[in-house]
């Protein structure tokens, strides 16, 4: 449903922006002007401003719909791009939560990875992680800690972290003052699987998103302007008929009977 690739749009004045619709919500991209011209930001100050957080700010389009104002790299066509998240319409998948797999311990499963949650005594106690083996511990790295699949520590730096994990390899990483996030690398049949199944419910939703009745656009206004000054410069048209200017020249005689 996501319409990525589509041509510039422009208001009445020539100003440009660009104006993406999703299955989840919209994505404008414009300067200032313009997305006041919307209704969004009106009243507020702008990311960058003074007085304003420098990166991103949150407020609410005219539809009472919350959205997020940030501003674009350096390297954007345009300065500022706005994430309108649609009311019922985000994605959820229930298979890529975060649920308790074991005391004090939680799990999610997603891609080609088992996730883990913990402190590391409770990582430990149920077999996740070796004991010792964790982020900060003497003779380990300070924030992440790859072990591979034999239970080895890499002969690499140890501040590597370009090793590519086998099945049962894991990296374990400092997400908290107490707490630690383990990946562990599945057979790639397994993760095959569940990519399908991933694939196969985002599919299921998008059909939804779909088939549900969705929200006007904000620039509707903005639009209205275009078509009406089109419909002007139609009735400005006159059909005129103009008689073919003579030139003379040599016309061949008919032939027949009847020619004199």
């Amino acid at each position: 449903m996501a319409q990525s690739i589509l041509p510039v749009c422009l208001t009445a004045d020539g100003l440009e922006y660009e104006y993406r619709e999703y299955a989840w919500g919209d994505v404008i991209e414009g300067s200032k002007e313009v997305l006041l011209r919307m209704g969004i930001g009106v009243g507020i100050g702008f990311p960058g401003e003074p007085g304003s957080n420098k990166r991103r700010l949150s407020t609410t389009d005219p539809r009472g719909f919350p959205c997020a104002i940030t501003v674009n790299y350096g390297w954007a066509r345009f300065p500022f791009c706005v994430y309108i998240q649609h009311p019922g319409r985000g994605y959820h998948n229930p298979a890529e939560e975060w649920k308790e797999a074991f005391p004090g311990v939680q799990r999610k499963e997603s891609g080609h990875a088992q996730y883990y949650k913990g402190t590391a005594d409770a990582l430990s106690a149920v077999g996740i992680v070796p004991a010792g083996m964790f982020p900060g511990m003497p003779g380990m790295r300070s924030v992440r800690v790859t072990i591979l699949a034999d239970g080895t520590l890499p002969t690499s730096h140890r501040n590597s972290g370009s090793i590519r994990h086998e099945e049962g390899g894991m990296t374990i990483e400092k997400c908290g003052k107490y707490t630690y996030e383990v990946s562990v690398t599945i057979s790639s049949e397994l993760g095959e699987k569940r990519w399908e199944a991933a694939q196969a419910h985002r599919q299921a939703w998008e059909d939804r998103m779909m088939a549900m009745p969705r929200a006007p656009r904000i620039d509707q206004a903005i639009r209205n302007e275009i078509n009406e000054q089109a419909r002007h410069k139609r009735a400005a048209l006159r059909v005129v008929w103009s008689r073919p200017k003579f030139v003379p020249q040599f016309n061949i005689l008919p032939q027949g009977s009847f020619a004199r």
